[in-house]
């Protein structure tokens, strides 16, 4: 054994490792809001443990419709990123206008 204390962290968040969990990710009913959270792992799949994403480690929320077509956030949900400092990040939005999104 080594008599030094190693202390490592993850590095930055690695989008293709990330993943989504929740209700959220599996629609919802117009209006009504829905959540789901986005755990973050780096590129070598350890997980996070920090929030506070910086310039160069961010991520991007982007809903698409089963018909292929990229919705406008601003027209079509309204929706809120929510960071907790654990590399966990709550999404919860709510659909303004009806139709089936992936």
């Amino acid at each position: 054994t080594s008599p030094f204390i190693v202390q490592t962290v993850a590095a930055q968040s690695f989008p293709p490792y990330c993943r989504v969990e929740g209700d959220g990710v599996y629609g919802g009913i117009l209006k009504i809001p829905v959540t789901f959270d986005i755990i973050t792992f780096d590129q070598f799949q350890n997980p996070r443990y920090a929030g506070g994403l910086d310039l160069f480690d961010r991520f991007r929320v982007t809903f698409v419709a089963v018909d292929g077509i990229a919705r406008n956030l601003d027209t079509h949900f309204s929706g809120n990123v929510t960071d907790d400092s654990s590399g966990r990040y709550h999404v919860s939005y709510a659909t303004t206008a009806s139709g089936t999104y992936t």
